[in-house]
């Protein structure tokens, strides 16, 4: 099993070499699919690409 911290770990490099691949538009896209759809997700979204 896991830690929280080895997991977050994990989604940060997963999030950086996706970032490098995508485009903006393509990467914003990618967020919105597996970000939890509670409250204003594209503001939440917008925070990752600046």
């Amino acid at each position: 099993m896991t830690t929280k911290a080895e997991d977050v770990k994990i989604m940060e490099k997963a999030l950086g070499v996706t970032k490098k691949e995508l485009s903006p538009m393509e990467y914003a896209r990618f967020l919105a699919i597996i970000t939890p759809k509670v409250g204003d997700s594209v503001r939440e979204i917008r925070k990752f690409l600046r």
